[in-house]
Protein backbone atom coordinates (compact mmCIF):
# COMPACT_ATOMS: atom_id res chain seq x y z
CA UNK A 1 0.00 0.00 0.00
CA UNK A 2 3.32 2.27 0.30
CA UNK A 3 2.40 2.96 4.00
CA UNK A 4 5.45 1.05 5.75
CA UNK A 5 8.02 2.66 3.05
CA UNK A 6 6.66 6.06 3.55
CA UNK A 7 6.84 5.80 7.22
CA UNK A 8 9.93 4.50 6.51
CA UNK A 9 11.02 7.54 4.66
CA UNK A 10 9.86 10.20 7.23
CA UNK A 11 11.50 8.02 10.16
CA UNK A 12 15.11 8.79 7.87
CA UNK A 13 13.79 12.40 7.70
CA UNK A 14 13.43 13.02 10.81
CA UNK A 15 16.73 11.17 11.87
CA UNK A 16 18.68 13.05 9.57
CA UNK A 17 17.40 16.63 9.52
CA UNK A 18 19.57 18.34 11.98
CA UNK A 19 19.65 21.52 13.36
CA UNK A 20 21.13 23.68 10.44
CA UNK A 21 19.45 24.73 6.95
CA UNK A 22 22.09 22.94 4.76
CA UNK A 23 21.03 19.16 6.35
CA UNK A 24 17.35 19.94 6.62
CA UNK A 25 17.45 20.76 2.81
CA UNK A 26 19.14 17.96 2.10
CA UNK A 27 16.83 15.25 4.19
CA UNK A 28 13.87 16.74 2.66
CA UNK A 29 15.51 16.76 -0.86
CA UNK A 30 15.63 12.86 -0.04
CA UNK A 31 12.61 12.75 1.48
CA UNK A 32 11.34 13.72 -1.66
CA UNK A 33 13.20 11.62 -3.63
CA UNK A 34 12.20 8.28 -1.58
CA UNK A 35 8.75 9.61 -1.48
CA UNK A 36 6.16 6.98 -2.29
CA UNK A 37 3.46 8.44 -4.54
CA UNK A 38 1.72 4.98 -5.38
CA UNK A 39 -1.13 2.87 -3.26
CA UNK A 40 -4.17 0.52 -3.93
CA UNK A 41 -5.86 2.93 -1.50
CA UNK A 42 -7.06 6.47 -2.78
CA UNK A 43 -6.75 7.85 0.65
CA UNK A 44 -3.34 7.10 1.61
CA UNK A 45 -2.37 7.79 -1.97
CA UNK A 46 -3.34 11.48 -1.40
CA UNK A 47 -1.86 11.77 1.91
CA UNK A 48 1.12 10.36 0.16
CA UNK A 49 1.20 12.69 -2.54
CA UNK A 50 0.60 15.28 0.08
CA UNK A 51 3.46 14.43 1.88
CA UNK A 52 5.85 13.92 -1.25
CA UNK A 53 4.52 17.85 -1.64
CA UNK A 54 5.63 19.12 1.68
CA UNK A 55 9.06 17.71 1.34
CA UNK A 56 9.70 19.11 -1.98
CA UNK A 57 8.57 22.60 -0.33
CA UNK A 58 11.02 21.91 2.53
CA UNK A 59 14.14 21.16 0.44
CA UNK A 60 13.25 24.78 -1.35
CA UNK A 61 12.37 26.95 2.91
CA UNK A 62 14.12 29.36 4.29
CA UNK A 63 14.35 29.13 7.94
CA UNK A 64 11.47 31.15 8.71
CA UNK A 65 8.89 28.80 6.73
CA UNK A 66 10.69 25.68 7.95
CA UNK A 67 8.47 25.17 10.82
CA UNK A 68 5.49 25.54 9.21
CA UNK A 69 6.62 23.08 6.37
CA UNK A 70 7.34 20.97 10.20
CA UNK A 71 4.13 21.20 11.16
CA UNK A 72 2.50 20.24 7.74
CA UNK A 73 4.52 17.25 7.79
CA UNK A 74 3.56 16.04 11.00
CA UNK A 75 0.29 16.37 10.34
CA UNK A 76 0.15 14.68 7.25
CA UNK A 77 2.27 11.66 9.00
CA UNK A 78 -0.64 11.65 11.59
CA UNK A 79 -3.28 11.25 8.96
CA UNK A 80 -0.85 8.48 7.28
CA UNK A 81 -1.09 6.60 10.53
CA UNK A 82 -4.45 6.93 10.64
CA UNK A 83 -4.95 4.55 7.47
CA UNK A 84 -1.32 2.56 8.10
CA UNK A 85 -0.43 0.70 11.09
CA UNK A 86 2.75 2.21 11.89
CA UNK A 87 5.83 0.04 11.58
CA UNK A 88 7.16 -2.39 14.28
Amino acid sequence: MGCAKAQGVVQRFNRTAGSTMTSRRAAAAQAYQDMPVESDNASVRSVLTQLWGDFGTLQLSEMENYDEGITHVNEDVKTLNSFCVPPG
